[in-house]
């Protein structure tokens, strides 16, 4: 299940999502301009393993609460 969805290219951030569809909801409503990748939690926990990451969780409009990482 892809969804890990990381968004970015100065400000890089990672929104976990309940399912895949979810992150496929969110991606069409607000990443038409913004570059972005899709990972399972496996694929994201490799490929960022030494990066620096800040864990927050916030409520958006359509959503129960989603972490969202910071990583640095």
């Amino acid at each position: 299940m892809k969804n890990y969805l990381v968004l970015g290219e100065k400000w890089v951030r990672a929104m976990v999502f309940a399912d895949e569809a979810d992150a496929n909801d969110y991606t069409e409503k607000n990443c038409a301009h913004i570059p972005y990748q899709r990972y399972s939690e496996a694929e994201f926990k490799r490929i960022y393993v030494n990066s620096g990451k800040h864990r927050l969780e916030y409520k958006n409009d359509y959503r129960q609460a989603v972490p969202l990482i910071i990583i640095h």
